[in-house]
């Protein structure tokens, strides 16, 4: 698997995202490189249909939202044995209520499978007609809590060892 191959996929699961609730997926951030996505044995068609997953249920979640003109992430991160957990970076933040819903359903997908470790990603989005950052990275408050307790730089799959043990 190739990372052009991983980005064109998320491209063309991109193009396909609904814009109900006045949501727009922008990109696909793969968070870890190449070498350690084709160690975890995932299938990029897997892969693929996880992410519109993922889009979709942010989607419906959000549905009946009132929302700020914001701009973020979603954080997800599936591990080997079907578990999958979710983060959210957004600027200005939305609702309390909102976040939960989003996470919960995010949580709540068929994962694809994963061989062993961990496989982390981050869907962009804007809602609200606001404009996304294009070189923006994901950070979730709750890696930046974390974060500020470790000396020096901390990769991304570390901090996620740590927020989710």
């Amino acid at each position: 698997m190739k990372i052009r191959t991983l980005f064109a996929i998320g491209l063309s699961v991109l193009s396909l995202t609904s814009h109900a609730a006045e949501i727009e997926f922008e990109r696909v951030v793969l968070l870890q490189p190449d070498f350690i996505l084709q160690e975890r044995g995932m299938k990029v068609e897997e892969f693929a249909r996880f992410i519109k997953s993922a889009q979709d249920a942010t989607t419906n979640a959000w549905k009946t939202s009132k929302l700020p003109a914001s701009s973020g992430f979603v954080v997800v991160a599936v591990r080997e044995g079907g578990k999958v957990n979710a983060w959210l970076d957004v600027q200005p933040e939305v609702p309390a209520a909102a976040e939960t819903k989003a996470i919960q359903a995010v949580r709540s997908l068929v994962p694809f499978n994963v061989s062993h470790g961990t496989v982390l990603f981050a869907l962009q989005f804007s809602t609200g007609g606001a404009k996304a950052k294009a070189d923006a990275m994901p950070n979730p408050k709750e890696w930046r809590a974390v974060a500020k307790t470790q000396t020096g730089p901390v990769e991304a799959e570390h901090l996620v060892k740590l927020v989710w043990p």
